[in-house]
C-alpha cells in the first residue's frame, strides 16, 4: 500500500515511519475504506432500477452502511435527474455518444490528418471561428438577443474542446513513458445491457464486469470514472467510456471494481459473439486518458445560463454596472499602508468595497511581471477575512487558478500575509484541495487529504471510538469550517467542492488569462457574482494542443476578452499595477516599452540593491555558425549554443564565487522565486506541430564524454579552484536557462550543474531568478514558436540583476515582430556581439 496513496510524498512518508507511525498506518486504512459507487449512468438514461442497488450517479458516494452526500442540506433521496451535476441540454450524453459511435480508432495511427476529416469524424457541429462568434453577439444593445447569443457562444466552443479532448487521447496512445500493455487491464464481463444514443440515431450498449487489483500494482491500473479506454475485438478497435466505477476493499490490500463502460452496439455484439464462441468471459480494456476535464468544461458551457451575470459574459460592455467599481470606493481616500504601494493599496479597497457592497461585480487587474500581484491578493484575502464573520458561518472565500504550482504559490502568499502582519492563524482557516498534494513539503498540512487524516491519527491517538464514516464525515466538517478554500479551476468542477455552493462570497482567480474560457466559468456554479480577475495578458495565453483550437481561436482567454474590449476606453475599470520590483531597469526597458507602453514604474529599491552586481545586467550573443536539428521526436536542439552556454556558466560561476556572499542577500523583490517546481498540467511548448508530441529519451543525441567535457583550459582550471568549494550549489540556485525546446532542455542537463534550473518557457510563467539565460536553439527555418509575443515577454521578465540571451540573433532579426525590435534595442545600446567560437567574455560593466 505504500505506493498507493501518497506513497511519494515526502511530507507523508515521514508520517508513516515517523514515531506515530502506527496512528498514520490505521488512518489510512480508514481513509481507504469505503464502498464506493461512483456513477455516470443516469446520464445514459439507463433504467435506474435495475442496478440501483449497485449504482448512484456522481457527487454521490455510497460508503459503508449509508449514504452520504458532501452538501449537508441535501435531500437524502436522490432520483435520476436531480444530482447538482444535471447534464445541460445533454452535452456531457452526446460526448460520450459520439465518443463510442462516431470517434474513429484507426486515425490514431496517422500522422498527420487533415483538419476537416478528423473534425467531421467528431461532430457533425460546424467550426467556428471564436472572434466572429463574439463578434456576432456584440449587436447592437436594442438588437441583442441573449438566447441567439448563447446558443452561438456554445455551438462555437464545444466543438473546440471536442478538438482538444483528441489530441489528449493522442498523447495518450503515444505515451513512452507508460506503455500501452502497462496501461491494459482485464475485467469479467457479465452484464450487457443495449442501448441507443440520445438522438436515437445510433446504437450503443453497456458492459458491466469486475476486476480485481491488489495496491501494490501500478495506479495505470486502476480506472476511474469518465477513463476513456480502447476495446479490441475481432481484429478491430473500439472507444469505450467508463460510465461506472464502484469500489470496495474493506481494510483490505485487494481492490475490488465493478465497472461499466459505455460502448458502441458493434463492439458488444462482438464481444458476446467472442464470449459464445470460447466461453472466456476476459474483456481487455487499455486506459488512453479520462475526459474529467474536458467534460467539466462542457458542462460549465452549457450551464452559463444558470449564472445571474451570464448576461454581461456573452455581452460585455464598458457602460455595464457589473463591470464597474464600486459606488463607495474612492481613490483620493487611499492612504497606501503595510507596506503596499498606491496601485497595490487602490486594488486591495476596490475588493473591500466589492465584498460589502449589494450590486454584483467583476473586478479586472492587470499584474504584469513583477508587481506584485501575488502578495496583493494575499493583502485582498487578509482584509476580507476580518468581514467573512460578518456574513455568518461556513461563508468562504474561494481562490482558484490554471494550475496546481500557482495555486501552492497563492498558498504560499496567504500565509506569509498572516505572519507578516502578525495576525493569529487558526487551524483549519486555510484549505487546499486537490487531487495531489503540494510538492512544497511545508504546504502539505493544509492539504484537505492530509487535514483528514491527521483528524484520524488525532482520535486513535486519543483513544476515540472510530466508525466507517471517519473519514467522510472529518473531510465534511473541515470544508465547512474552512475561511479560505484554494483549489485549481477545473477541480472546482468536482463533487467534493459542492458545499461552496451558496456560501461563497467573494471568488479570486489568478493567471486568468492562462485560463481556457471553460475552465474560468467553472467557479460560477457556487453562485457567487463577486469575482475579482487578475492576469497579464501580454503573456502566456491557455495552453490549446489542438491545431483547430489554436486556427479557430480557442487560446483567447475571457480575460483576455474583456481587457480588449474594456482597455481602450481613457476611463477603463481595469486596475492596473504599474510599479515593478523585479527586474533590473536595463532588463525592464525593453519590456516596458514593447508590451506595456512604459506604463510601468521600476522602484527605486531595485538599482540599489543591485548596485554592487559588477555584471551589465543584460547581454545579447550571437552565435551564427551552429545549426539546429533534430531529435526523434523532431524537436530542436543546438549542441553548439549549449556548450556556449556551459562554457559561459563556468566562468559566471566563477565570478560568483569571488564576489562577496551577500551579494544577493538583499534580493528582496515583491515576486517569490518557486525554483523547484514545474507547472503539474499546463503542457510546455515546443516548436513540433503539436505540443503533444511524446518525447525520446536523450540517447537521440549523438554526444559523448569528450564533446560534454570540451572546453578550454581556464574554464577547467576554474572548474578545479570551485570543486572543493562548498557555496557552488547555493551560487548555482540564483541561476537558471530558459529555452523554448524540450531537446534542448534534455541536452542542457547533460551539460549544465545540477543545481542550475532549466526551464521552458512555459514552465517559467511565475518564477524569477536573479541570473538567467536564454537558449533560442532554432538557427533558421519555421520560429513561428519563438514568435509568440507572449511567451517572449515571458522569458524576457524573469531576471532580476541580470538576463543574457544565447542564439542565432541575425536569424531572429529577420522575424518581422518582436525578435527584431529587441536585437535593434540591444545593438543600439551597445550590449550585442557576435560569438561563434568558445571561450567567451563574461559582460563586466564599464563603470
Amino acid at each position: 500500500m505504500e505506493g498507493y496513496l501518497f506513497g511519494g510524498n515526502v511530507w507523508f512518508k515521514e508520517r508513516l515511519s515517523g514515531d506515530d507511525g502506527r496512528y498514520w498506518r490505521k488512518a489510512r486504512k480508514y481513509f481507504l475504506f469505503k464502498n464506493d459507487l461512483s456513477s455516470a449512468i443516469n446520464l445514459l438514461k439507463f433504467d435506474y432500477k435495475v442496478i440501483q442497488s449497485m449504482s448512484r450517479p456522481e457527487g454521490t458516494i455510497l460508503r459503508s452502511s449509508g449514504k452520504t452526500t458532501l452538501d449537508p442540506g441535501a435531500k437524502r433521496e436522490h432520483r435520476p435527474g436531480q444530482s447538482w451535476t444535471d447534464d445541460a441540454k445533454n452535452s456531457v450524453r452526446i460526448l460520450l455518444d459520439r465518443i463510442v459511435t462516431r470517434w474513429a480508432p484507426e486515425y490514431l495511427y496517422l500522422l498527420k490528418i487533415d483538419i476537416i476529416k478528423l473534425h467531421d469524424s467528431l461532430t457533425p457541429e460546424p467550426l467556428q471561428y471564436v472572434k466572429k462568434t463574439y463578434d456576432e453577439t456584440n449587436d447592437d444593445i436594442d438588437s441583442f438577443n441573449v438566447n441567439k447569443a448563447l446558443d452561438l457562444y456554445q455551438g462555437c466552443l464545444v466543438p473546440l474542446y471536442y478538438h482538444e479532448l483528441w489530441n489528449e487521447i493522442i498523447k495518450g496512445f503515444k505515451n513512452v513513458e507508460t506503455t500501452l500493455e502497462e496501461r491494459e487491464t482485464v475485467i469479467n464481463a457479465s452484464l450487457f445491457f443495449d442501448e441507443n444514443t440520445h438522438d436515437k440515431t445510433k446504437e450503443s450498449a453497456l458492459i458491466f464486469g469486475t476486476n480485481r487489483m491488489i495496491y501494490s500494482r501500478p495506479l495505470s491500473k486502476k480506472f476511474g470514472l469518465f477513463d476513456l479506454v480502447l476495446i479490441k475485438g475481432n481484429n478491430k478497435e473500439y472507444f469505450a467510456v467508463n460510465t461506472n466505477n464502484g469500489e470496495c476493499n474493506n481494510l483490505k490490500i485487494e481492490l475490488n471494481t465493478t465497472i461499466g463502460v459505455y460502448v458502441s452496439r458493434a463492439c458488444s455484439d462482438a464481444f458476446k459473439q467472442y464470449r459464445s464462441q470460447t466461453k472466456d468471459d476476459k474483456l481487455a480494456i487499455t486506459k488512453l486518458t479520462n475526459i474529467t476535464s474536458t467534460r467539466r468544461r462542457i458542462s460549465a458551457i452549457h450551464n452559463l445560463s444558470d449564472w445571474p451575470q451570464y448576461r454581461s459574459i456573452l455581452k460585455p460592455m464598458i457602460n455595464d454596472i457589473y463591470f464597474q467599481k464600486p459606488e463607495d470606493y474612492d481613490p483620493l481616500s487611499i492612504i497606501p499602508t503595510d507596506g503596499f504601494n498606491t496601485a497595490q493599496s487602490e486594488t486591495i479597497a476596490i475588493a473591500e468595497c466589492m465584498f460589502s457592497d449589494f450590486q454584483e461585480r467583476m473586478c479586472i487587474v492587470h499584474g504584469p511581471p513583477g508587481t506584485g500581484k501575488s502578495r496583493t491578493i494575499a493583502g485582498i484575502v487578509l482584509k476580507l477575512l476580518s468581514k467573512l464573520s460578518e456574513k455568518g458561518r461556513k461563508r468562504k472565500i474561494l481562490l482558484c487558478a490554471p494550475s496546481n504550482n500557482a495555486c501552492d504559490e497563492l498558498s504560499r502568499r496567504i500565509l506569509d500575509e498572516f505572519k507578516r502582519k502578525d495576525v493569529p492563524y487558526k487551524q483549519g482557516t486555510l484549505v487546499r484541495i486537490g487531487c495531489q498534494p503540494p510538492d512544497d513539503y511545508h504546504l502539505c498540512k493544509y492539504f484537505l487529504d492530509f487535514m483528514v487524516l491527521q483528524d484520524i491519527v488525532n482520535a486513535l491517538k486519543m483513544g476515540r471510538r472510530i466508525h466507517p464514516n471517519i473519514a467522510q464525515e472529518t473531510e465534511l466538517r473541515l470544508m465547512q469550517d474552512a475561511q479560505i478554500v484554494i483549489s485549481t479551476l477545473n477541480y472546482c468542477g468536482n463533487a467534493r467542492m459542492h458545499q461552496l455552493k451558496s456560501f461563497t462570497e467573494f471568488i479570486i482567480i489568478d493567471e486568468a488569462c492562462q485560463a481556457s474560457e471553460g475552465d474560468l466559468l467553472l467557479p460560477l456554479r457556487f453562485k457567487c457574482t463577486k469575482l475579482m480577475l487578475v492576469g497579464d495578458p501580454k503573456q502566456l495565453e491557455p495552453c490549446v494542443l489542438s491545431e483547430a483550437g489554436t486556427k479557430y481561436g480557442l487560446s483567447q482567454s475571457l480575460y483576455g476578452r474583456l481587457f480588449s474590449i474594456f482597455d481602450q476606453y481613457p476611463y477603463s475599470p481595469i486596475s492596473m499595477l504599474n510599479i515593478q520590483y523585479r527586474m533590473h531597469p536595463d532588463i525592464c526597458r525593453f519590456p516596458n516599452e514593447y508590451f506595456y507602453s512604459n506604463r510601468l514604474i521600476t522602484d527605486g529599491s531595485v538599482e540599489a540593491r543591485m548596485r554592487d552586481f559588477t555584471l551589465k545586467p543584460l547581454y545579447l550573443y550571437n552565435i551564427t555558425n551552429s545549426p539546429h536539428v533534430y531529435d526523434s521526436a523532431k524537436s530542436s536542439y543546438n549542441q553548439g549554443e549549449a556548450k556556449c552556454i556551459q562554457a559561459f556558466c563556468n566562468l559566471l560561476i566563477a565570478h560568483l564565487a569571488e564576489q562577496p556572499t551577500s551579494i544577493f542577500d538583499n534580493s528582496n523583490s515583491d515576486e517569490r522565486s518557486n525554483d523547484n517546481s514545474d507547472d503539474d498540467n499546463d503542457e510546455d511548448g515546443d516548436d513540433d506541430d503539436g505540443s503533444s508530441t511524446t518525447y525520446s529519451p536523450i540517447s537521440t543525441y549523438k554526444t559523448t564524454n569528450d564533446s560534454i567535457n570540451e572546453v578550454d583550459n581556464e574554464t577547467r582550471r576554474l572548474q578545479r579552484l570551485l570543486i572543493n568549494d562548498s557555496r557552488l550549489p547555493k551560487i548555482q540556485q540564483h541561476i537558471a536557462v530558459i529555452t523554448p525546446y524540450k531537446a534542448q532542455i534534455r541536452l542542457l542537463r547533460q551539460y549544465l550543474p545540477s543545481y542550475i534550473e532549466i526551464m521552458t518557457a512555459d514552465s517559467s510563467q511565475g518564477k524569477e531568478k536573479d541570473i538567467v539565460i536564454l537558449s533560442c536553439v532554432r538557427s533558421g527555418g519555421n520560429t513561428e514558436f519563438l514568435n509568440d509575443l507572449h511567451r517572449m515577454n515571458v522569458m524576457l521578465t524573469r531576471s532580476k540583476y541580470a538576463l543574457y540571451v544565447f542564439g542565432n540573433l541575425t536569424q531572429l532579426a529577420n522575424q518581422p515582430v518582436g525578435w527584431k525590435a529587441f536585437v535593434n534595442h540591444a545593438r543600439a545600446n551597445g550590449i550585442f556581439c557576435n560569438t561563434n567560437t568558445t571561450p567567451i567574455d563574461l559582460p563586466y560593466r564599464e563603470d
